[in-house]
C-alpha cells in the first residue's frame, strides 16, 4: 500500500499544474464586415509570469497585446513584466462570410486548461436600400435627379422615348419602363426598387411630349455702330462666328450693336443681344447670343481694339527721403538710403514722371539700423505699375554727426583740405563773386561775407558752422590790373618781323634778275662783225660811276644796287 502511494505521489510532482484559467471573452453572434474583438483573460495573475498559446482561426486575426508579447512560429507568448491587467490581450478579426466559426487558442502553457474554443456565428446582413443612383431618357441623364426626390418632369420633342435607372446598391432589383411610345401631352411612368431586403421605392416620371421645333439660331444682320457711323470693318457674312481686327480710335468710348435673327421665333439671350456696349483700351470682346426656337444656341463673337493713347509712364522724377535727395537712374527700382539718427519715421516724397500716374506707399516707423523696405508703387495712366523698393538705414547717434567735408568754389580749382584756412583765387575780368558748394549739402550752416564786387585785393571770408563748431575760411581775390595786353606786343612783334623778312626777298629777287640782264648785253656785243673799211674814229667815252637813285621800296639800312663799270657802250 505505501508502494502504491509513494507511486502516486510521484507521478503527480511529473505533472504541471497551474493554478490559473485561460479564457476568451467573444461575442457568441457577429454579422458579415462586422468588426468582432475578443478578449483572452487569466482567472488571475498570481504565480504567473508566462502565458503561451497558438491561435487558430478561419479569419486572418490581429494581436492586440496588453501584456509583452513575442510571435515565434506561430506560437503567441506574452510576459507579464509588471504588468496588472488580467487581460493579455484582444483579438480583432472581421468576417468576411456567413456561418458558424470557432476561434481556438491550442498548445496552452503557463495556464489552464491546455485548449480554449470560442463559437461565434456569423450571419449575412442584406440590404435596405431601395434607392436609384440616376436616370436616364435617350440615354441622357436627368440633371436635376436626387434620390430622395421621387417626381420628374421631363419634356422631349421625339415620339419614342427609351427609359432606364440604375440602383444605388447593386443588389437591388430594379423596374422600369424600358421603351415608351409617346403621344403629344404628358405621360407618366413608374420606376420602381426593390431592396434585397425587400423595402420599395418608386419613382413617378412625367415626360411631355412635344412637337419638333425650330433649330435655326443664325443672325441675318449684324452691325456696329459709333453714335450714327456704322463701323464698316464688320461685315457680316451667314457661317461665320467671329469677327476680328477691328479698330477704333482712343475717343471712341461706346459702340452700338444691332442684329437681328434669321428665324422669327429665335431670341436673344439676354443680356446678348442688341445694346451699347462700353468700350476699354485694348481688346475688346463683344459676344451677341443667339436662342433658337428649339433652345439651342450660338455665340457671334465680335473683336474691337479700341486705340490706347494713354502713357505707359510708371516711373518718378523725384524721390526724396527724410530729406535726403534719391539720384534716380534708368532701370533702377531698388535705392538704400541712409538717414540720421533723430529721424524715427520714414517721411517720403515723391514726383511721377507722368503727371497723370498715381504713387503709392506707406511711411513707417523705423529702428536703428537695417529698416524693413519701403515699397512705392506708380501706376501710369494705362495702369503699367512698377515698384520702387527703398530700403532705409537708420544710423547710430555717433554716426549722425554731421562734418564739413569739401567746399567747392564754382568754375575755380581749389586744392581744399579742412585744416588749410586760406586759398587764393585768379579771378576772372567777368566775375563779381564767388560762388560756394558745401559738402554735404544738409546739416551745415553756411555764411558769406564780402562777396560781392570783388576786384583785385578783396578778401571773401566763407564761415561754415557744423556739429564740430564754427570754421572761417579765407579767400583772398587775385585780379589782373587794365594795360597793355602781352598778347597784343606778341602778336605785332611777329607781325612786324613777317614783313621785314618778305620785303628782303622781293630786293634779292630784282637784283637777281638785272645781273641777269647785263649779262645777256655783253653777250651780244662780242657778236658785232669785222670788215676791211677803216675804223671810224672812236669817240672818247668817259665812264662814270653813278649811283641810281633808291626807289621806293628800299629800306633803310639795307644797301642800294650799284652799276658796274663799263657796263654800257655808247
Amino acid at each position: 500500500m505505501k508502494k502504491v502511494i509513494l507511486f502516486i505521489s510521484i507521478l503527480l510532482l511529473s505533472i504541471n499544474v497551474y493554478a490559473q484559467e485561460l479564457s476568451i471573452e467573444c461575442p457568441s453572434e457577429a454579422k458579415v464586415n462586422d468588426k468582432v474583438d475578443c478578449k483572452v483573460k487569466l482567472s488571475a495573475i498570481e504565480d504567473v509570469t508566462e502565458v503561451s498559446f497558438n491561435i487558430s482561426n478561419t479569419f486572418e486575426v490581429n494581436v492586440i497585446p496588453l501584456w509583452s508579447h513575442v510571435e515565434s512560429g506561430g506560437v503567441h507568448t506574452f510576459t507579464k513584466e509588471g504588468s496588472e491587467s488580467t487581460t493579455l490581450a484582444t483579438l480583432s478579426f472581421t468576417p468576411k462570410e456567413a456561418g458558424d466559426f470557432k476561434l481556438v487558442l491550442s498548445n496552452i502553457t503557463g495556464a489552464e486548461p491546455p485548449s480554449v474554443t470560442k463559437a461565434i456565428k456569423v450571419s449575412d446582413v442584406k440590404s435596405d436600400n431601395a434607392y436609384l443612383s440616376s436616370i436616364s431618357i435617350n440615354g441622357k441623364k436627368i440633371d436635376d435627379f436626387n434620390k430622395d426626390k421621387k417626381e420628374y418632369k421631363v419634356t422631349v420633342n421625339t415620339n419614342k422615348v427609351n427609359i432606364e435607372a440604375k440602383a444605388e446598391d447593386e443588389k437591388a432589383q430594379v423596374n422600369v419602363p424600358g421603351e415608351k411610345n409617346l403621344t403629344v401631352g404628358e405621360q407618366t411612368f413608374t420606376i420602381s426598387v426593390t431592396s434585397e431586403s425587400g423595402n420599395e421605392n418608386n419613382y413617378r416620371l412625367t415626360i411631355k411630349y412635344e412637337l419638333p421645333k425650330n433649330t435655326d439660331n443664325s443672325l441675318k444682320t449684324l452691325e456696329l455702330y459709333n453714335g450714327s457711323t456704322k463701323i464698316k470693318e464688320l461685315e457680316y457674312k451667314n457661317g461665320v462666328l467671329t469677327y476680328e481686327g477691328i479698330k477704333v480710335k482712343a475717343d471712341v468710348k461706346v459702340l452700338k450693336v444691332q442684329a437681328t435673327t434669321n428665324d422669327a421665333k429665335a431670341t436673344f439671350v439676354e443680356n446678348y443681344g442688341p445694346r451699347e456696349v462700353e468700350l476699354d483700351y485694348g481688346e475688346n470682346i463683344i459676344i451677341v447670343r443667339v436662342q433658337a426656337e428649339s433652345g439651342d444656341t450660338v455665340d457671334y463673337t465680335i473683336k474691337v481694339t479700341r486705340e490706347d493713347n494713354r502713357s505707359n509712364d510708371a516711373t518718378l522724377s523725384k524721390l526724396v527721403v527724410n530729406g535726403v535727395p534719391v539720384e534716380l537712374k534708368a532701370n533702377v527700382y531698388e535705392y538704400e538710403v541712409k538717414v540720421r539718427y533723430n529721424e524715427t519715421k520714414s517721411h517720403i516724397e515723391t514726383i511721377a514722371t507722368n503727371n497723370a500716374s498715381k504713387v503709392e506707399y506707406e511711411d513707417i516707423d523705423l529702428v536703428s539700423g537695417q529698416n524693413e523696405p519701403v515699397i512705392i508703387t506708380v501706376t501710369s495712366e494705362n495702369n503699367t505699375k512698377q515698384d520702387y523698393t527703398i530700403r532705409i538705414f537708420r544710423l547710430s547717434e555717433e554716426e549722425s554727426k554731421i562734418v564739413l567735408e569739401k567746399i567747392e568754389v564754382v568754375n575755380y580749382q581749389i586744392d581744399f583740405a579742412k585744416d588749410k584756412m586760406e586759398y587764393d583765387i585768379h579771378l576772372r575780368d567777368e566775375d563779381t563773386k564767388l560762388e560756394f558748394v558745401v559738402f554735404p549739402t544738409d546739416g551745415i550752416k553756411v555764411q558769406e561775407l564780402n562777396n560781392s564786387n570783388l576786384d583785385d585785393g578783396s578778401t571773401v571770408i566763407l564761415r561754415v558752422t557744423d556739429d564740430d563748431g564754427t570754421k572761417s575760411y579765407t579767400f583772398n581775390i587775385i585780379k589782373p590790373k587794365e594795360g597793355v595786353n602781352p598778347l597784343i606786343c606778341y602778336i605785332i612783334f611777329f607781325s612786324g618781323l613777317l614783313i621785314l623778312t618778305i620785303v628782303i626777298i622781293i630786293i634779292l629777287n630784282k637784283k637777281k634778275k638785272k645781273k641777269q640782264a647785263k649779262l645777256e648785253k655783253t653777250e651780244v656785243i662780242d657778236d658785232v662783225p669785222v670788215t676791211n673799211e677803216p675804223a671810224a674814229p672812236i669817240e672818247q667815252v668817259q665812264v662814270e660811276q653813278v649811283q641810281e637813285p633808291v626807289k621806293e621800296d628800299t629800306i633803310i639800312g639795307v644797301e642800294p644796287v650799284v652799276s658796274n663799270e663799263n657796263e654800257e657802250v655808247k
